[in-house]
């Protein structure tokens, strides 16, 4: 397995995480949201996601992501987080959520949903199934770690930068390195135990 997330330094407030946080104190307010906030909101959520659309045509994909956000819509004033990793990981069990009721992931034995029509089937079907256990094996092992490794974890996953998950959570940028120094070597146990030997990286 091998993930990178890569975003600015922090300095500039302009990285995903800021974006998201920005949308979600509008949200909080009550306030209009701006439209380049929510723009560049709703692309960053398609970013995120886009590993879950493996086996389904780009149109089912918006879809999906549409869903998504008319269901936090509908429940926002029960959303409590103000971070990019709390967004992330509540968008993360809605749209794994739609897809386990509505069927849209492919069956148990692998098949392609109807409509899809790759240039390989079978190669993509074997593709896709070896991301959905990825993706499985990567969200249990964060699940396990400690709360302040799971908390920044998160956040890089959802494109904060370090400066601003360290100014967060009031510590020096090398306490972060060294909390997340502890953690990779957690998630790589974790994930070897389920079959999983490829580098894992967040950059």
């Amino acid at each position: 397995m091998y993930l990178q997330k890569k975003g600015t330094d922090g300095k500039d407030g302009t990285g995903s995480g800021a974006i998201i946080e920005a949308f979600l104190r509008q949200i909080r307010s009550g306030a209009a949201i701006e439209e380049s906030v929510f723009v560049h909101m709703y692309e960053q959520v398609q970013r995120w996601f886009n590993k879950f659309a493996f086996c389904r045509r780009g149109d089912d994909y918006l879809d999906l992501i549409d869903e998504a956000f008319t269901l936090f819509f509908a429940r926002k004033e029960h959303f409590r987080g103000t971070s990019a990793g709390e967004f992330y990981n509540y968008m993360k069990t809605t749209v794994r959520n739609i897809i386990i009721n509505s069927g849209r992931r492919g069956g148990g034995d692998g098949s392609i949903p109807e409509g899809h029509d790759p240039a390989d089937p079978q190669e993509n079907t074997a593709r896709c199934i070896e991301r959905n256990m990825e993706l499985d094996a990567l969200y249990a092992c964060i699940e396990a770690l400690e709360e302040r490794q799971r908390v920044i974890v998160s956040e890089i996953l959802a494109g904060t930068a370090k400066g601003d998950i360290a100014r967060k959570l009031q510590i020096s940028p090398g306490m972060l390195s060294q909390i997340l120094a502890k953690a990779m070597p957690m998630m790589r146990s974790c994930l070897g135990k389920k079959g999983f030997t490829r580098e894992l990286v967040f950059g």
